[in-house]
C-alpha cells in the first residue's frame, strides 16, 4: 500500500476510481504494461487506498448513479460479460451483460433503467434499476446486431477490426418527448438511432447515419444540439448538427484532425472524448501519438488550442475532476496514471500515480 495525497491548487478530489486490467487473455486488443494485481483502486480524502474484492475482472468502464453512492461496472472478456453493482466499497452483485466485452453503460433520462453496450458482439442489454437498493435486474431486452458474427479469436478480430459491426458507446437523446439512444457502431462507420420505448421497455432500429469510410466511431457526446463523435481508426472528431425532427437527424458540420499536420494517422488511434462543462473545450485522446488534444469550440467549428503529452503510453481514458480544473489520465501501457492543472486551455503536469494497466478513470 502507499498513500496519496489528493490536494491540487487547494482543491480537494472527494474520490477518484482507477479501474485497470487484470487478464490480458481475454481482451479484443493487446496491452502492453503489467497486469494489475488490485483491478480497483479508490483514492479519497483519507488518503487510503481501497481495493475492492478481486471479483471484479479486467474492469473498463465505470458509472455513478446520480442520485446514490452506488456504481455500476463493466467488466470486459471476449467470452463473457457482466456488470458489477458496487457501494460502501464492496461488491453488491455481478449479473450477466447479456453478451461479450461488456465496454459502456449509460442511464436513461427517467433513471428507470440502464443500459449496457457489449462491444465484442455488438448487442445491446437493458437492465431495470431498483429504486430502494439501486440493484440491478438480468438483462430484460437484449438487442443483437444480426450482422455480427463473431470473428474467431482475438487474431481474426485485429487483422480487420470492420470485418463485422463492433458498437462501443451510446448516447440518449430526447426529441420531441420521445427517447433515442444513439450508438457508435466502430466496424460498421454508423451512428445508429434507436427509439428507446419505455412500455416495454425494449429499443428499435429507426435509421443509421454513415461516417467515411476507416473512421472507426467510438464515443459520442452532446452540447445541446451540437453533436461531437470521436473517431477512433482515421484520428478525428466529427461535429454533428442535431436536427430534431420526428425522426432526429445528424448533419455534418465539420471534422478535424486530432493530430499534429505531420503525424501519420495509421500510428495513432483515438481514446477518450470529454468535453469541458463551463468551458468551450473538447478534449481528445491519442493513442500512439500519446497525447491529448484541446479543441476550441464555436459554434460547429472546432480548433485545435494545444496538444500536449499524457508523459506515457496508450491513454485510453481521461478525465476532469468535478470544477474541471484538473484531468486525470490513464496511460494503459506504461502503468501511469498522469495528472494535470487545466485553466483556459493551457495545461501544467502535477504528478504522476504508479498503477498496473490503468484503463478507466471516475471522479466524484
Amino acid at each position: 500500500n502507499y498513500k496519496i495525497f489528493l490536494r491540487y491548487n487547494d482543491k480537494i478530489m472527494n474520490k477518484l476510481f482507477i479501474t485497470s486490467y487484470t487478464n490480458f487473455n481475454c481482451l479484443a486488443h493487446l496491452p502492453s504494461g503489467k497486469p494489475a494485481k488490485s483491478p480497483l483502486l479508490l483514492l479519497d480524502n483519507s488518503d487510503e487506498i481501497s481495493i475492492c474484492n478481486k471479483e471484479l475482472y479486467n474492469p473498463a468502464f465505470m458509472i455513478k448513479h446520480p442520485k446514490s453512492e452506488t456504481y455500476y461496472v463493466c467488466l470486459e472478456s471476449i467470452y463473457r460479460g457482466d456488470i458489477a453493482t458496487i457501494s460502501e466499497n464492496e461488491i453488491k452483485q455481478v449479473i450477466t451483460s447479456g453478451g461479450k466485452s461488456s465496454c459502456f453503460l449509460a442511464f436513461d433520462p427517467c433513471l428507470k433503467y440502464l443500459v449496457n453496450i457489449n462491444y465484442w458482439d455488438s448487442s445491446i442489454s437493458i437492465h431495470s434499476i431498483d429504486n430502494q437498493d439501486y440493484l440491478l435486474s438480468e438483462p430484460i431486452y437484449i438487442f443483437k446486431d444480426k450482422a455480427c458474427h463473431k470473428a474467431n479469436g482475438l487474431e481474426e478480430h485485429l487483422v480487420n477490426r470492420q470485418s463485422e459491426p463492433h458498437y462501443h458507446s451510446a448516447l440518449f437523446v430526447e426529441v420531441s418527448k420521445q427517447t433515442y439512444l444513439f450508438v457508435p457502431d466502430l466496424g460498421m462507420d454508423k451512428i445508429h438511432i434507436f427509439e428507446f420505448i419505455y412500455d416495454k421497455p425494449e429499443i428499435c432500429l429507426i435509421t443509421s447515419v454513415d461516417l467515411p469510410s476507416g473512421s472507426g466511431p467510438r464515443y459520442i457526446v452532446q452540447n445541446d444540439d451540437i453533436i461531437y463523435v470521436v473517431n477512433e481508426l482515421n484520428s478525428t472528431v466529427t461535429v454533428f448538427e442535431l436536427i430534431k425532427n420526428r425522426i432526429p437527424e445528424l448533419l455534418v458540420k465539420n471534422t478535424k484532425s486530432s493530430l499534429p499536420p505531420n503525424f501519420p494517422s495509421t500510428k495513432s488511434k483515438c481514446g477518450g472524448i470529454v468535453l469541458h462543462q463551463t468551458e468551450p473545450y473538447i478534449l481528445v485522446s491519442n493513442r500512439g501519438h500519446n497525447s491529448i488534444t484541446i479543441f476550441k469550440c464555436c459554434n460547429f467549428d472546432i480548433e485545435i488550442v494545444e496538444i500536449f503529452s499524457t508523459l506515457g503510453e496508450t491513454p485510453r481514458h481521461f478525465t476532469f475532476d468535478k470544477n474541471c480544473s484538473n484531468i486525470y489520465v490513464a496511460n494503459q501501457d506504461t502503468d501511469t496514471v498522469t495528472i494535470f492543472s487545466f485553466k483556459k486551455g493551457m495545461v501544467q503536469f502535477i504528478k504522476s500515480i504508479n498503477v498496473c494497466s490503468p484503463n478507466f478513470i471516475l471522479t466524484s
